[in-house]
């Protein structure tokens, strides 16, 4: 079952230990994030999301989500 009671905080404090999601800053370059996954890779772990805020703090509103579908793409338009 889901739990809908559960914020965003929640379920990044669970999976925090896992290594699976990340927080990055809304002005964080695109090679950076990529470096970000390439990285964790080596390491053989597993970056499944990363939510965007202001400054990349847990607290902060999310702006937005990367997938690594989408920094793969963009990698690949270089």
């Amino acid at each position: 079952t889901i739990n809908l009671d559960k914020t965003l905080s929640d379920i990044a404090l669970e999976n925090a230990d896992k290594g699976s999601i990340r927080f990055v800053p809304q002005d964080m370059l695109v090679s950076h994030i990529g470096a970000m996954y390439r990285k964790s890779s080596e390491h053989k772990e597993r970056i499944n999301l990363i939510f965007v805020t202001a400054n990349g703090k847990i607290a902060e509103r999310v702006l937005g989500i990367i997938t690594a579908w989408e920094i793969a793409a963009e990698i690949d338009r270089i």
